[in-house]
């Protein structure tokens, strides 16, 4: 069945590309490794990590692992993982103390994975963390820990069409259904308050969702988080969500009050001996980007690049003094927030080619 489908995948994986290791544990968060082929072991150096969005799972960044460790992008070690509450991480007290769901406690759930013995290699810390939406921001919160704490840096982080600021529920709600994270989750959760049993198959499920009006394609996105429920019965076709719904309404709710705005504007005036990058890119055609977001990274973008060139000058009195962190951004016009589903290689290749691997 599926579990053979699944070792026929990684054994053509292996054959063309690498090596590939599934690690779960209630201890740390589900993720996977990839290897190139190139490589002997897991290392710092080229080294990326993918951390997907609201609903999403460690599969929607599968494709960018497997394609980044490729010769064409030069990339060794890839890492895809599912956020608490999200794919076979849906039990969140992966650390001591209270059960806390916020960006804060993700952030804390990514160190915490890190340090395990498996990914010492990564030296603590990758060298490129790539974060998706909400992803995007436990990236930034990952940042900021880092330096609280004295913790290595990834030399660049990037950020996937996420704005550092609130998100605003409201205009969210008015965007088509298929865009409303707010609607889509309210869907989500009141099919579990049905009066039918819609989890009696997977088409039930899906007839549901269709039926409050959004497309199919989201619908079959959002299945992809159903999994078979095991009841002893060879011919059940029950089904069950593998995120934990509650969890990610709560990570959903402190994302869109959290406001990082302040912190990347330290970041961007923060001297280091080995400077960061924080990576920006805005998906064009994503309507919910604010004018005045964009023009405020613009605006760091452009005093970055301008340190950047001025300091490298050997005549300039400046290149005495310790460098600066950088803030960029970048541009994606012709795709949407699904930026990694519409071009792929468009966006591996502006990442290498920032990251300084081609």
């Amino acid at each position: 069945g599926s579990r053979r489908k699944i070792m026929e995948w990684h054994s053509s994986f292996r054959k063309e590309y690498g090596s590939i290791s599934n690690f779960e544990s209630p201890k740390i968060l589900s993720h996977e490794i990839y290897s190139s082929k190139l490589v002997d072991s897991i290392t710092h150096d080229n080294s990326i990590v993918f951390m997907h969005g609201i609903l999403g799972s460690k599969k929607n960044f599968r494709t960018a692992a497997k394609q980044i460790i490729t010769e064409k992008y030069h990339f060794n070690t890839s890492v895809t993982l599912d956020h608490r509450g999200h794919g076979n991480s849906n039990i969140p007290p992966f650390l001591d103390g209270p059960i806390q769901n916020n960006v804060s406690s993700c952030a804390e759930d990514i160190h915490h994975l890190f340090s395990q013995p498996h990914l010492k290699l990564l030296g603590n810390t990758p060298m490129v963390l790539c974060g998706h939406s909400f992803g995007g921001k436990v990236a930034l919160m990952y940042l900021k820990h880092c330096i609280a704490s004295g913790r290595p840096l990834p030399q660049h982080t990037w950020i996937l069409d996420s704005i550092p600021g609130t998100y605003n529920k409201s205009l969210d709600a008015m965007q088509k259904h298929d865009s409303s994270v707010t609607y889509v989750l309210e869907s989500v959760r009141r099919l579990y308050a049905m009066p039918t049993d819609v989890f009696r198959c997977k088409d039930s499920v899906v007839q549901a969702l269709l039926s409050r009006d959004i497309s199919m394609g989201m619908v079959q996105w959002i299945a992809t988080n159903l999994v078979p429920v095991e009841d002893g019965h060879e011919k059940a076709k029950r089904v069950r969500f593998s995120f934990d719904i509650n969890t990610i309404v709560d990570l959903f709710d402190d994302f869109c009050g959290l406001d990082m705005w302040d912190f990347v504007h330290d970041f961007a005036r923060m001297e280091s001996q080995q400077p960061a990058t924080i990576h920006f890119i805005r998906a064009g055609r994503n309507t919910l980007w604010d004018p005045s977001a964009v023009a405020a990274l613009k605006t760091l973008s452009a005093e970055s690049s301008a340190t950047s060139t001025y300091v490298s000058s050997p005549s300039s009195s400046a290149s005495r003094t310790s460098p600066t962190n950088k803030v960029l951004l970048h541009h994606m016009e012709h795709v949407g927030h699904w930026l990694h589903a519409e071009d792929l290689h468009g966006l591996l290749a502006i990442i290498a080619r920032h990251s300084s691997l081609q």
